[in-house]
């Protein structure tokens, strides 16, 4: 067997491993009322972790009233902007 195909199988494991702990992290939303919008669109718990692959389910958030002062971790998702507005 060639000595180059066991380095490339672990080269391959190693970029999946890589890969899959992105998306399982956590999304970072400092705004509390960003955050409960959320929550509440993706039927999660208060206080739980909301992971990137989650975020990007999110296809429509409202969140009309809710007084959002920063939107990091919105970025984490395909959801509307004009429905923050």
């Amino acid at each position: 067997m060639n000595k180059l195909f066991p380095r490339f199988i672990f080269f391959l494991l190693m970029c999946l491993t890589f890969s899959l702990a992105a998306t399982a992290q956590g999304v970072d939303i400092p705004d509390p009322k960003l955050r409960t919008a959320i929550e509440t669109a993706l039927g999660k718990a208060s206080g739980a972790a909301i992971t990137a692959d989650e975020m990007g389910t999110l296809k429509e958030l409202n969140a009309r009233d809710a007084s959002i002062s920063n939107l990091t971790g919105l970025e984490r998702g395909p959801v509307v902007a004009k429905q923050l507005i």
